[in-house]
């Protein structure tokens, strides 16, 4: 093969340029490709995972090296076999993902994210009683083929996962538009896979069962992460007078385009705020004790919701409870988003009914007996005794203290 004479090195510069934009241009055909080709072994996973075949078919490969063989010729037909046997190898990666990603969905519902050690959705949507219903972590790689297999009937979607999915989606609700965020997946009648979001839906209901409304009201919302867009939307389409979004970054706060944003040492401006959200993890388990603010300097505030539910009762809450603010917890909001869920899931509405009944029987399981005596009363016998009639983990704190000293 003659390479081309020596020329200027301008001239040699923009060939070489030139040779790069082609490359480039050849290179967005060649993904485009890959990922058509992907698409293809994905149904092939699918064929083989239903009629019990392995992922390995040599025959067909040896075919596919020989067809290379003959059309690429002499000196290119080395290098194109390199490069489909290192296609074939990813390809049976993907589809033994596939297949093994088919098997993890027994039930068909469940809830996808990253970390779900601490996820109350299991027992919640175990509690409703209409389906079976499967904690599935999966890491990005693993997010991309689960969905691409669509071998469930429905699920809910947490962080890190809620905006993400949304390209997956057929369709996709107004609502969960406007939040950028699904949270809940469900097949309508058509077959199509639906997006929504029943955080929104479940903020609201969990509210209102607290006696906490939001028309007419100054709202302040403490973080402007993902649960702060779901309460800033939700209590402005409520009528809320003002809502005010506190965030140490107020100048990059994705919230700054439609809402006040101030930063902490701007509060003492908004001590007439009636309505406090807090929509940070401040104050969730280890960190229980931790708030951002204290209600004292809010004399006005007549309603307080944390979005955290662990603990049940946060440094802030406990705060709502002796002032005799109406106050409402993570836990009540992620019940009522769960029944909403379960209404797309089934297709049949009512199942907000049963909140109540969810959250006194989740509270019941999340709630710890502590007891607290003079050495020799007893603590032990009897704790040993409510672990076996309540199911809880019994723990002897001296136990503990020995262990640490």
């Amino acid at each position: 093969m003659r390479l081309p004479k020596a020329r200027g090195k301008m001239e040699d510069k923009q060939d070489l340029q030139k040779i790069r934009e082609e490359i480039d241009a050849l290179d967005d055909e060649l993904c485009d490709l890959f990922s058509k080709r992907m698409d293809l072994a994905l149904g092939m996973a699918r064929y083989k995972k239903d009629h019990d075949l392995p992922v390995l078919d040599q025959i067909r490969e040896n075919q596919v090296l020989a067809r290379v063989t003959e059309r690429l010729g002499e000196p290119l037909d080395r290098y194109g076999r390199i490069l489909f046997n290192t296609m074939f190898d990813v390809s049976r990666t993907y589809q033994q993902n596939c297949m093994d990603l088919t098997s993890e969905a027994r039930s068909g519902y469940g809830l996808i994210g990253g970390k779900l050690d601490h996820s109350f959705s299991k027992t919640i949507h175990e509690l409703i009683g209409a389906y079976e219903y499967d904690l599935i972590p999966l890491s990005r790689e693993k997010l991309d083929l689960f969905l691409k297999t669509r071998n469930f009937r429905g699920l809910n979607v947490t962080i890190p996962y809620k905006k993400t999915v949304m390209a997956y989606c057929d369709r996709i609700s107004p609502l969960a538009e406007k939040l950028g965020a699904v949270n809940t997946l469900y097949f309508d009648k058509d077959g199509a896979l639906c997006g929504t979001n029943t955080d929104y839906p479940g903020f609201l209901k969990a509210a209102a069962a607290a006696g906490i409304t939001f028309k007419d009201k100054k709202v302040l919302i403490l973080g402007d992460g993902g649960a702060g867009g779901t309460v800033r939307h939700a209590a402005k389409d409520s009528g809320a007078a003002s809502v005010t979004v506190v965030t140490r970054h107020p100048e990059d706060s994705p919230a700054k385009d439609q809402f006040t944003c101030i930063s902490y040492d701007q509060l003492n401006a908004y001590s007439d705020s009636e309505i406090i959200i807090n929509a940070t993890p401040v104050g969730m388990y280890p960190n229980n004790g931790e708030r951002l603010i204290s209600l004292a300097d809010f004399p006005q505030c007549e309603g307080v919701f944390d979005t955290i539910y662990n603990p049940y009762l946060s440094a802030l809450l406990i705060q709502a409870k002796k002032a005799g603010i109406p106050y409402a917890n993570g836990l009540s909001m992620l019940v009522s988003q769960a029944t909403e869920a379960a209404a797309y899931f089934t297709g049949k509405d009512g199942w907000d009914e049963k909140d109540a009944e969810l959250l006194a029987a989740l509270r019941e399981k999340s709630m710890n007996i502590v007891l607290i005596g003079m050495p020799g009363s007893g603590k032990s016998t009897i704790g040993k005794a409510l672990s076996v009639l309540t199911g809880k983990t019994f723990v002897d704190t001296d136990d503990l203290v020995e262990e640490l000293s």
